[in-house]
């Protein structure tokens, strides 16, 4: 493939995901029963995902400082959602855990994204999802590749 022909294909999948991605972050959030933020309710995904987490783990599954989950978690302990706990092992580690509240919003969290999820892609074809789940392994694979490299 032609260095421009690959270039215009790069500029056009750049265009489409942002226009894709923003259209998807207002649908996900938009007239949600969850009053916390999309960033909030990330977190408290996060934790009840793993079961419990250090500021760390979740900075580098978000993308974010330490500083920033710091702030986060702060407000949700504010909230009830969160405790925080020394690491038995470690008395230097914090832990982070959900409340029995914060496990609550946390299930509808992911039940509410479910539901959002499945509204937009009954709009697909079944080869379609499949299609796309096939390029997006095909990436990671590229992805991992270039980072082992």
């Amino acid at each position: 493939m032609k260095t421009n022909e690959l270039d215009d294909q790069i500029n056009e999948l750049n265009q489409v995901a942002k226009s894709m991605m923003r259209k998807f972050q207002d649908y996900m959030f938009r007239e949600s029963d969850i009053d916390l933020t999309p960033v909030q309710q990330l977190l408290l995904k996060i934790i009840y995902y793993k079961g419990s987490s250090t500021p760390s783990e979740i900075a580098h599954e978000m993308g974010v400082t330490s500083g920033a989950v710091t702030s986060l978690t702060n407000r949700l302990f504010k909230q009830g959602y969160i405790v925080r706990e020394r690491s038995e092992e470690d008395r230097r580690l914090v832990i982070i855990k959900l409340t029995t509240e914060g496990e609550k919003v946390a299930k509808l969290i992911v039940q509410e994204k479910m539901k959002k999820m499945r509204s937009i892609f009954c709009l697909l074809k079944s080869e379609s999802i499949q299609s796309l789940c096939k390029i997006y392994r095909e990436i990671d694979i590229a992805l991992s590749s270039l980072l082992n490299s």
